[in-house]
Protein backbone atom coordinates (compact mmCIF):
# COMPACT_ATOMS: atom_id res chain seq x y z
CA UNK A 1 0.00 0.00 0.00
CA UNK A 2 1.23 3.50 -0.81
CA UNK A 3 1.07 6.32 1.74
CA UNK A 4 1.65 10.04 1.49
CA UNK A 5 4.02 11.06 4.26
CA UNK A 6 3.69 14.72 5.29
CA UNK A 7 6.66 15.97 7.31
CA UNK A 8 6.54 19.32 9.12
CA UNK A 9 9.25 20.97 11.21
CA UNK A 10 7.86 23.41 13.78
CA UNK A 11 8.82 25.45 16.81
CA UNK A 12 8.25 23.50 20.08
CA UNK A 13 5.41 25.86 21.08
CA UNK A 14 3.36 24.73 18.08
CA UNK A 15 3.94 20.98 18.41
CA UNK A 16 0.58 19.97 19.93
CA UNK A 17 -1.43 22.33 17.74
CA UNK A 18 0.20 21.02 14.54
CA UNK A 19 -0.22 17.39 15.61
CA UNK A 20 -3.90 18.09 16.27
CA UNK A 21 -4.29 19.58 12.77
CA UNK A 22 -2.66 16.53 11.20
CA UNK A 23 -4.89 14.11 13.12
CA UNK A 24 -8.07 16.05 12.38
CA UNK A 25 -7.12 15.97 8.69
CA UNK A 26 -7.36 12.18 8.87
CA UNK A 27 -3.78 11.10 9.55
CA UNK A 28 -3.35 7.37 9.94
CA UNK A 29 -0.63 8.08 12.48
CA UNK A 30 1.63 10.89 13.69
CA UNK A 31 5.28 10.50 14.69
CA UNK A 32 6.98 13.22 16.76
CA UNK A 33 10.76 13.56 16.90
CA UNK A 34 12.69 16.14 18.90
CA UNK A 35 15.34 18.14 17.07
CA UNK A 36 18.01 20.60 18.23
CA UNK A 37 15.88 23.65 17.38
CA UNK A 38 12.62 22.41 15.91
CA UNK A 39 10.22 19.50 16.42
CA UNK A 40 9.66 17.15 13.48
CA UNK A 41 6.19 15.72 12.90
CA UNK A 42 5.43 13.08 10.29
CA UNK A 43 1.85 12.13 9.37
CA UNK A 44 0.63 9.40 7.03
CA UNK A 45 -2.33 9.59 4.65
CA UNK A 46 -3.69 7.19 2.05
CA UNK A 47 -2.26 7.94 -1.38
CA UNK A 48 -5.44 8.67 -3.34
CA UNK A 49 -7.14 11.49 -5.25
CA UNK A 50 -8.42 13.17 -2.07
CA UNK A 51 -4.93 13.90 -0.81
CA UNK A 52 -4.61 17.25 -2.61
CA UNK A 53 -7.69 18.56 -0.75
CA UNK A 54 -6.37 17.17 2.54
CA UNK A 55 -2.99 18.83 2.04
CA UNK A 56 -4.62 22.15 1.10
CA UNK A 57 -6.68 22.00 4.30
CA UNK A 58 -3.58 21.28 6.39
CA UNK A 59 -1.80 24.33 4.99
CA UNK A 60 -4.86 26.53 5.60
CA UNK A 61 -5.08 25.40 9.23
CA UNK A 62 -1.35 25.93 9.77
CA UNK A 63 -1.68 29.49 8.48
CA UNK A 64 -4.28 30.22 11.16
CA UNK A 65 -2.12 29.18 14.12
CA UNK A 66 -0.29 32.48 14.46
CA UNK A 67 -3.62 34.21 15.19
CA UNK A 68 -3.91 32.08 18.35
CA UNK A 69 -0.72 33.63 19.72
CA UNK A 70 1.49 30.56 19.20
CA UNK A 71 5.12 31.17 18.30
CA UNK A 72 4.99 29.03 15.18
CA UNK A 73 7.95 30.42 13.27
CA UNK A 74 8.34 29.30 9.66
CA UNK A 75 6.96 25.87 8.82
CA UNK A 76 9.13 23.48 6.81
CA UNK A 77 6.82 21.07 4.94
CA UNK A 78 7.73 18.14 2.69
CA UNK A 79 5.59 15.40 1.11
CA UNK A 80 6.88 11.99 0.03
CA UNK A 81 5.40 8.67 -1.05
CA UNK A 82 6.25 5.65 1.08
CA UNK A 83 5.45 1.96 0.67
CA UNK A 84 6.33 1.11 4.27
CA UNK A 85 3.51 -1.11 5.51
CA UNK A 86 4.99 -1.34 9.02
CA UNK A 87 4.87 2.37 9.88
CA UNK A 88 1.99 1.73 12.31
CA UNK A 89 4.43 0.13 14.75
CA UNK A 90 7.71 1.75 13.68
CA UNK A 91 6.84 4.90 15.68
CA UNK A 92 7.09 2.85 18.88
CA UNK A 93 10.79 3.73 18.99
CA UNK A 94 9.91 7.36 19.79
CA UNK A 95 7.92 6.57 22.96
CA UNK A 96 9.98 5.45 25.95
CA UNK A 97 9.16 5.06 29.66
CA UNK A 98 8.98 8.43 31.37
CA UNK A 99 9.14 9.36 35.06
CA UNK A 100 6.59 12.08 35.82
CA UNK A 101 5.87 13.81 39.11
CA UNK A 102 7.00 12.23 42.37
CA UNK A 103 5.39 8.82 42.02
CA UNK A 104 4.44 7.87 38.45
CA UNK A 105 6.09 6.12 35.51
CA UNK A 106 4.33 6.54 32.16
CA UNK A 107 5.01 3.36 30.23
CA UNK A 108 4.11 2.51 26.61
CA UNK A 109 2.17 -0.73 26.86
CA UNK A 110 4.61 -2.53 24.54
CA UNK A 111 7.52 -1.91 26.96
CA UNK A 112 8.41 -3.94 30.07
CA UNK A 113 8.35 -1.36 32.87
CA UNK A 114 8.22 -3.55 35.96
CA UNK A 115 9.74 -1.75 38.94
CA UNK A 116 8.82 -1.01 42.55
CA UNK A 117 9.46 2.62 43.39
CA UNK A 118 6.90 4.24 41.05
CA UNK A 119 3.30 3.50 40.06
CA UNK A 120 3.21 2.41 36.41
CA UNK A 121 0.65 3.97 34.07
CA UNK A 122 0.37 1.92 30.87
CA UNK A 123 -0.43 3.97 27.76
CA UNK A 124 -1.05 3.00 24.16
CA UNK A 125 -1.66 6.26 22.27
CA UNK A 126 -3.21 4.54 19.25
CA UNK A 127 -4.06 7.30 16.75
CA UNK A 128 -4.43 9.85 19.56
CA UNK A 129 -1.58 12.13 20.48
CA UNK A 130 1.06 11.84 23.16
CA UNK A 131 1.92 9.66 26.14
CA UNK A 132 2.61 12.38 28.70
CA UNK A 133 6.01 13.79 27.77
CA UNK A 134 4.88 17.30 26.91
CA UNK A 135 5.44 20.04 29.52
CA UNK A 136 1.73 20.79 29.77
CA UNK A 137 0.90 17.18 30.69
CA UNK A 138 3.79 16.84 33.12
CA UNK A 139 2.73 19.98 34.99
CA UNK A 140 -0.86 18.70 35.15
CA UNK A 141 0.33 15.43 36.69
CA UNK A 142 2.45 17.28 39.26
CA UNK A 143 -0.53 19.46 40.20
CA UNK A 144 -2.86 16.46 40.40
CA UNK A 145 -0.46 14.83 42.85
CA UNK A 146 -0.77 17.92 45.02
CA UNK A 147 -4.51 18.62 44.79
CA UNK A 148 -6.22 15.27 44.13
CA UNK A 149 -6.68 12.42 46.56
CA UNK A 150 -9.15 10.64 48.79
CA UNK A 151 -10.99 13.88 49.57
CA UNK A 152 -11.92 14.31 45.87
CA UNK A 153 -15.05 12.31 45.12
CA UNK A 154 -15.53 13.27 41.44
CA UNK A 155 -13.32 14.64 38.67
CA UNK A 156 -13.94 15.94 35.16
CA UNK A 157 -11.15 15.59 32.58
CA UNK A 158 -11.93 17.88 29.62
CA UNK A 159 -10.04 17.01 26.42
CA UNK A 160 -8.85 13.75 27.95
CA UNK A 161 -6.79 12.58 24.97
CA UNK A 162 -5.29 9.20 25.87
CA UNK A 163 -6.77 9.49 29.42
CA UNK A 164 -3.44 9.90 31.21
CA UNK A 165 -4.81 12.46 33.67
CA UNK A 166 -7.97 10.46 34.31
CA UNK A 167 -5.99 7.29 35.04
CA UNK A 168 -3.62 9.13 37.36
CA UNK A 169 -6.61 10.73 39.10
CA UNK A 170 -8.01 7.23 39.69
CA UNK A 171 -4.65 6.01 41.03
CA UNK A 172 -4.60 9.02 43.40
CA UNK A 173 -7.92 7.99 44.88
CA UNK A 174 -10.56 9.94 42.97
CA UNK A 175 -13.68 7.77 43.15
CA UNK A 176 -15.57 8.72 39.95
CA UNK A 177 -14.14 10.40 36.84
CA UNK A 178 -15.79 11.66 33.66
CA UNK A 179 -13.39 11.97 30.70
CA UNK A 180 -14.47 13.86 27.59
CA UNK A 181 -12.88 14.33 24.18
CA UNK A 182 -14.27 15.42 20.82
CA UNK A 183 -11.89 13.24 18.79
CA UNK A 184 -13.23 9.68 18.30
CA UNK A 185 -9.65 8.38 18.02
CA UNK A 186 -8.87 9.84 21.45
CA UNK A 187 -12.05 8.34 22.91
CA UNK A 188 -11.10 4.90 21.58
CA UNK A 189 -7.53 5.21 22.91
CA UNK A 190 -8.80 6.47 26.28
CA UNK A 191 -11.13 3.49 26.71
CA UNK A 192 -8.36 1.04 25.86
CA UNK A 193 -5.90 2.67 28.27
CA UNK A 194 -8.46 2.76 31.07
CA UNK A 195 -9.08 -0.96 30.58
CA UNK A 196 -5.40 -1.98 30.56
CA UNK A 197 -4.81 0.03 33.77
CA UNK A 198 -7.69 -1.70 35.57
CA UNK A 199 -9.72 1.45 36.33
CA UNK A 200 -12.66 0.85 34.02
CA UNK A 201 -15.12 0.97 36.92
CA UNK A 202 -13.95 4.44 37.97
CA UNK A 203 -13.69 6.34 34.67
CA UNK A 204 -16.48 6.97 32.16
CA UNK A 205 -15.38 8.20 28.73
CA UNK A 206 -17.70 10.33 26.61
CA UNK A 207 -17.32 11.85 23.17
CA UNK A 208 -18.33 15.50 23.29
CA UNK A 209 -17.39 19.14 22.82
CA UNK A 210 -15.89 20.46 26.07
CA UNK A 211 -18.66 20.51 28.73
CA UNK A 212 -21.65 20.38 26.36
CA UNK A 213 -24.44 18.16 27.71
CA UNK A 214 -23.06 17.80 31.23
CA UNK A 215 -25.60 18.16 34.04
CA UNK A 216 -23.29 17.34 36.97
CA UNK A 217 -21.02 19.44 39.15
CA UNK A 218 -17.47 18.40 39.93
CA UNK A 219 -15.12 19.35 42.77
CA UNK A 220 -12.09 18.91 40.48
CA UNK A 221 -11.71 19.73 36.77
CA UNK A 222 -8.61 19.23 34.61
CA UNK A 223 -8.23 20.74 31.16
CA UNK A 224 -4.98 20.30 29.23
CA UNK A 225 -5.99 22.02 25.99
CA UNK A 226 -4.87 24.38 23.27
CA UNK A 227 -5.17 28.06 24.29
CA UNK A 228 -8.19 28.81 22.11
CA UNK A 229 -10.07 25.84 23.58
CA UNK A 230 -9.31 27.00 27.12
CA UNK A 231 -10.75 30.40 26.20
CA UNK A 232 -13.93 28.63 25.05
CA UNK A 233 -14.04 26.50 28.18
CA UNK A 234 -13.68 29.24 30.82
CA UNK A 235 -17.22 30.68 30.62
CA UNK A 236 -18.68 27.18 31.02
CA UNK A 237 -16.65 26.26 34.11
CA UNK A 238 -18.96 27.75 36.79
CA UNK A 239 -21.83 25.62 35.50
CA UNK A 240 -19.97 22.31 35.94
CA UNK A 241 -18.03 22.98 39.16
CA UNK A 242 -18.96 22.65 42.81
CA UNK A 243 -18.59 25.72 45.03
CA UNK A 244 -15.03 25.69 46.32
CA UNK A 245 -14.01 23.26 43.57
CA UNK A 246 -10.61 23.35 41.88
CA UNK A 247 -9.70 23.62 38.22
CA UNK A 248 -6.28 22.74 36.79
CA UNK A 249 -5.71 24.46 33.44
CA UNK A 250 -2.73 23.66 31.23
CA UNK A 251 -1.69 24.55 27.70
CA UNK A 252 -1.62 28.30 28.34
CA UNK A 253 1.06 30.40 26.65
CA UNK A 254 2.57 33.51 28.21
CA UNK A 255 0.86 35.90 25.80
CA UNK A 256 -2.58 34.59 26.86
CA UNK A 257 -1.98 34.34 30.62
CA UNK A 258 -3.07 37.86 31.54
CA UNK A 259 -6.38 37.60 29.69
CA UNK A 260 -7.13 34.20 31.21
CA UNK A 261 -6.34 35.35 34.75
CA UNK A 262 -8.61 38.35 34.25
CA UNK A 263 -11.45 36.13 33.01
CA UNK A 264 -11.00 33.70 35.91
CA UNK A 265 -11.23 36.60 38.36
CA UNK A 266 -14.35 37.91 36.61
CA UNK A 267 -15.91 34.45 36.98
CA UNK A 268 -15.16 34.57 40.74
CA UNK A 269 -12.22 32.15 40.69
CA UNK A 270 -9.26 32.60 43.04
CA UNK A 271 -5.79 31.75 41.72
CA UNK A 272 -4.03 29.24 43.99
CA UNK A 273 -0.93 28.29 42.04
CA UNK A 274 0.93 28.92 38.81
CA UNK A 275 3.58 26.67 37.23
CA UNK A 276 5.68 27.37 34.15
CA UNK A 277 7.98 25.31 31.94
CA UNK A 278 9.52 27.17 29.02
CA UNK A 279 6.65 29.07 27.35
CA UNK A 280 3.90 26.85 28.81
CA UNK A 281 1.89 27.79 31.91
CA UNK A 282 -0.45 25.78 34.15
CA UNK A 283 -2.86 27.37 36.61
CA UNK A 284 -4.80 26.09 39.61
CA UNK A 285 -7.85 28.13 40.62
CA UNK A 286 -10.65 27.72 43.15
CA UNK A 287 -14.28 28.56 42.42
CA UNK A 288 -15.55 31.12 44.90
Amino acid sequence: MKWKKVEIKVQPAAEEAVANILIEAGAQGVVVEDGPEKIGLAAYYHDHENFSAIFRNIKEQLAKLSSYGLATGRFEITVNITRDEDWSTSWHQFFKPLKVGRRFLICPDWEDCQQDERKTVLINPGMAFGIGGHQTTKMCIELLEKYAGQRVVKMLDVGCGTAILSIIGAFLGVQAITAIDLDPAAVAAARENIAINGVKGIIEVRQGDLTAGLNERFPLVTANLLPELISRLLPALPGVMSEGGLVILSGIIEEKKGAMLAELAELDFTLLEEKQEEEWISLVARKG
